[in-house]
């Protein structure tokens, strides 16, 4: 009975691999392979770069206003930005409407203050709209340390093995029916 319950998992999990291994039947006539596919690569969503002058470490109840630079890569449009913010509460940072024919960096000016201390993130959505009704947008965050870093304790119940894996051992009990 023992071993027939060792050998069923280890049976599934070979079953799992090879189905993950298999690979699916698609035809290949439209696909055009190249030495060079990895530098070809488009990460999806729009043409938006981001830069900001946020420095260091705040305090809470200080007030905060830095830039933020946006740049794209289209001839027209309009970029709509939306920025939210979690642990934090936005003074200056309202969505923004820009127009992508001017080019260059696009710039908006964001204010914050902060009611407790921790990692807080600036949440920035910027959509480019180009007029053709297929609008993209890329989501990006910035993080905030407001007060001192705290690091976080080790598990006292943690073990490492020989191989150098991390464990916690704890305590069960089996019912086998």
């Amino acid at each position: 009975m023992y071993k027939l319950i060792l050998i069923a998992p280890a049976i599934m999990a070979l079953t799992i691999a090879s189905a993950c291994a298999a690979k699916p039947n698609v035809p290949h006539k439209n696909v055009q392979k190249s030495a060079m596919a990895s530098q070809n690569y488009i990460k999806p969503g729009a043409g938006i770069g981001y830069a900001h002058n946020l420095k260091s470490q705040y305090n809470v109840g200080e007030t905060t206003t830095f830039k933020l630079y946006l740049g794209e890569s289209y001839d027209s449009g309009v970029m709509r930005v939306t920025v939210t913010a979690t642990g934090v509460q936005l003074l200056a940072a309202d969505p923004k409407d820009f127009d992508m024919s001017i080019g260059g960096d696009h710039e908006m000016t964001v204010s914050f203050t902060a009611n407790f201390n921790g990692r807080h993130y600036i949440n920035v959505q910027a959509l480019a709209d180009i007029g053709d009704g297929n609008s993209m947008s890329r989501v990006f965050s910035i993080p905030v340390q407001v007060g001192p870093v705290t690091t976080q304790k080790p598990n006292p119940d943690m073990k490492t093995m020989a191989d150098g894996e991390n464990i916690i051992e704890m305590t069960a009990e089996e019912e086998i029916k």
